[in-house]
């Protein structure tokens, strides 16, 4: 990437440092990476992945507004389409979430496992987080039919999620 920065693959460089330094938990150095990947070279192979991992770290760091408009862009892309709408769409719901807005946050969460149903960890994850919004609005039976209905779907039968909607499910008590 120093040696030769207008190599025609230094985008995967960039990506590649900016995955490893937010996997460390450095999100500054992260944001970095992703950043200058997107606006030193316009990163034509690897643009997708760099507008997540930026709007990834945006979000860990809690820039939320700048996250949201990082992942509303991801989400926006056609040609982008699939688990990466899917990962932006809960993300967005997190966004939501962490302002409080639980309506809004839900209805990101319920996107998420109505319409990307083939990306099961984020199906699973957006079965979790609704409920929980559900609860936190008060509305304790849509919560219980939230998680009722992630368990049904075998599909996500080996997830964590199940043994966390199973829990949830049960302390609502019998007949819920």
């Amino acid at each position: 990437m120093g040696e030769v920065p207008k190599r025609q693959m230094v985008d995967f460089a960039y990506n590649g440092l900016g995955e490893i330094a937010y996997q460390k938990q450095d999100y500054p150095k992260a944001l970095r990476y992703f950043t200058d990947g997107s606006e030193k070279i316009a990163a034509a192979q690897k643009l997708k992945d760099i507008s997540v991992g930026r709007a990834k770290t945006l979000l860990a760091l809690g820039k939320l507004d700048e996250a949201q408009k990082g992942f509303e862009q991801v989400a926006s892309v056609r040609e982008w389409r699939g688990e990466a709408t899917a990962f932006s769409v809960y993300s967005l719901g997190q966004i939501a979430a962490k302002r409080g807005k639980w309506a809004e946050a839900n209805a990101y969460f319920q996107r998420v496992y109505v319409g990307y149903q083939k990306f099961l960890p984020w199906v699973a994850k957006a079965y979790i987080a609704s409920g929980d919004s559900f609860e936190k609005l008060g509305k304790t039976q849509e919560a219980t039919n939230t998680y009722r209905e992630s368990l049904r779907n075998q599909k996500l039968a080996n997830f964590d999620e199940a043994t966390e909607a199973r829990t949830r499910h049960k302390a609502r008590g019998p007949g819920s």
